[in-house]
């Protein structure tokens, strides 16, 4: 889930780091180019490297990185590149000025560093801007008992804090659903169960855990359910986990 002041705030350093990179040029880029048509020019790359960077989130579950680190920050580089490569190719040879053959190879790997240095402004911005936008102190949120789980350890620091809502079971990883995003974790689903507080939650599902007090409608689908959580996310509950749902109160 994320904000309308979240996409502004990404909308702003997008413009910030294209500004400056229209005035310093690097490598000598497009410096034939006015200013203006220079802003517009980074712009335009920017936008296409993040959105094509952040295909990384679509990888298979265990193909992704289990945390916004360095890895993330190198994969969504390696993504971003070669669209980005091709665009300048593009827009190069259209308005006149192709790339030599020559510097091709150096032009991919400028692409590349400077993907990389936009990757990692763009995580020190997500994490940032988690923290100050939703939890300014890591404070527990609303609705909490004020007792945090032993798996928020488990948690990226932009993260730290957060409601857990549900657990879900992926291979051999846990996809940690908080009120704040999604966060995979490399643990077994039992050992991640065991680390929420007593009583917290409850297993509707060999492959599910869901909070409680983030349940926020449980909808019956022949025997099974889905239940719908605070944040929007979705669980599934099996015909054990209905009647678990069902002693607990959750549902008629």
């Amino acid at each position: 889930m994320r904000s309308s002041r979240t996409y502004v705030g990404e909308a702003a350093l997008a413009a910030s780091i294209a500004a400056f990179m229209a005035i310093v040029s690097p490598f000598g880029a497009i410096t034939y180019l006015p200013g203006p048509v220079r802003f517009l020019y980074w712009l335009g790359l920017i936008v296409l490297a993040r959105l094509a960077g952040f295909l990384v989130d679509l990888l298979p579950a265990r193909m992704r990185p289990a945390a916004d680190n360095r890895l993330r920050i190198l994969l969504r580089a390696a993504i971003a590149t070669p669209p980005v490569f091709a665009a300048i190719f593009v827009v190069q040879s259209a308005i006149g000025y192709p790339v030599p053959a020559g510097f091709m190879p150096e032009l991919f790997g400028c692409v590349f560093v400077i993907s990389l240095g936009l990757f990692a402004v763009a995580d020190l911005f997500e994490r940032a801007g988690r923290v100050a936008e939703n939890h300014p102190h890591d404070e527990p949120a609303p609705g909490r008992t004020g007792e945090l789980s032993a798996l928020d350890n488990c948690l990226p620091v932009g993260l730290r804090g957060a409601t857990i809502e549900a657990l879900a079971a992926e291979d051999h990883y846990v996809r940690i659903l908080t009120d704040r995003g999604d966060h995979l974790a490399l643990m077994r689903f039992s050992d991640a169960v065991a680390l929420m507080p007593e009583h917290s939650g409850v297993q509707i599902h060999r492959s599910w855990w869901v909070a409680t007090g983030s349940v926020k409608r449980v909808v019956r689908e022949n025997r099974l359910a889905r239940v719908e959580l605070s944040s929007g996310g979705v669980a599934r509950a099996s015909r054990a986990g209905v009647s678990e749902l069902k002693s607990r109160g959750l549902m008629p």
